[in-house]
């Protein structure tokens, strides 16, 4: 069996987690539940697995000594690219095939968020497994996880006919992002869409040739970004000035939902995508009330809350279904399910900083 190399995203603010992830400690990088960072479990996830080469992990430039002292502690060694500017995960994926394709024009990439909880490994593996022939074979493979309500936050995939000789490969027959609540919920009936999990197996030979078809403009910036790296025993450093002319673009707009060699494996293991409040507080541990209580707080008369406080004492009194957190410069006061909006509240606060640093 060809072994996978690993592309590790821990990239990105992580604003929907506001106010404890910031953009100096972004949430693959934060203890958000039980003991370990997403960025570890997510290492520690492809241990002892045979078929896993050395994982390469893309991290922003501003975090490159916590990513590393992160995965040392828990035992991992990895290649670590600094990336100068963001530039979302097309970019990222590009520079990763360009590098594992300088060792190995044949790698097979698996490329996973590092902010999703995946509880049951071994059901993952067999997912990768799955897949694994289709993408020897030039498929970008694509991981389906069964909707477990209608959220909008989420990409949806379509899928349609099972792939001969791949009886739990899908063909992809429509994507469909963040959809409106009516659509989801006629999605969750229909029983013919997964969430799409934002984790590919993908070949490098062929994934440069269709990205160099769709968008030759963000791959040269990507080769020219990689060409002119600067690297140590330590770190590949992405040249700052060629990188940032890549468009910030995700993965999924840039060639998976413009290509026609987009394939899925159908639902096969748990997952959850820890990027909102209301997605912890589903994970974690909850009380008798239905709530989940972190740190130093107090909650009297408090129903189907998440109650956390990285800083001040915080107690609550007559509350229902809420988001509490407090960190030692910040308090947060949401409904349970507004977590989405959580992004454009950030963004607010950010506009009146600029205005009055002005």
């Amino acid at each position: 069996m060809r072994r996978i190399t690993p592309v590790l995203l821990a990239g990105g603010s992580g604003s929907r987690l506001w106010p404890l992830s910031r953009q100096n400690l972004p949430k693959p990088l934060l203890p958000l539940i039980g003991n370990g960072t997403p960025l570890q479990k997510t290492a520690e996830r492809l241990r002892g697995i045979d078929f896993y080469g050395e994982p390469l992990v893309m991290a922003q430039a501003e975090h490159r000594f916590a990513v590393a002292e992160q995965l040392q502690s828990v035992g991992t060694q990895a290649r670590i690219v600094l990336e100068p500017v963001s530039r979302n995960t097309a970019p990222a994926a590009a520079v990763a095939a360009l590098i594992a394709g300088r060792d190995d024009p044949e790698a097979i990439l698996l490329v996973m968020p590092t902010d999703h909880d995946v509880p049951d490994a071994g059901a993952f593996h067999g997912a990768v497994e799955k897949g694994l022939a289709a993408a020897q074979e030039g498929a970008f493979v694509l991981f389906g996880v069964a909707p477990s309500g209608p959220e909008t936050g989420f990409g949806y995939i379509r899928l349609g006919r099972t792939i001969g000789g791949h009886p739990e490969v899908h063909t992809v027959e429509a994507f469909k992002e963040k959809p409106d609540r009516a659509a989801a919920e006629h999605f969750c009936r229909s029983g013919s869409y997964v969430w799409n999990s934002g984790i590919f197996l993908l070949p490098v030979r062929p994934f440069l040739d269709e990205l160099a078809r769709l968008d030759g403009e963000l791959l040269q910036a990507c080769r020219d970004a990689v060409a002119q790296a600067a690297s140590d025993p330590d770190f590949i450093r992405l040249d700052a000035e060629t990188l940032a002319r890549a468009p910030s673009i995700s993965l999924d707009y840039a060639v998976l939902e413009r290509t026609d060699r987009a394939v899925a494996v159908a639902p096969s293991f748990p997952w959850c995508d820890m990027g909102t409040w209301a997605a912890l507080w589903k994970r974690e541990t909850k009380d008798e009330r239905a709530n989940a209580l972190l740190g130093n707080v107090l909650a009297r008369d408090t129903q189907g809350s998440y109650i956390r406080s990285d800083g001040p004492f915080v107690a609550t009194l007559g509350i229902e279904n809420l988001i509490v957190v407090a960190t030692p410069d910040a308090v947060l006061v949401a409904d349970r399910e507004s977590g989405q909006e959580v992004r454009r509240l950030v963004e607010e606060i950010e506009g009146l900083a600029c205005m009055g640093e002005g």
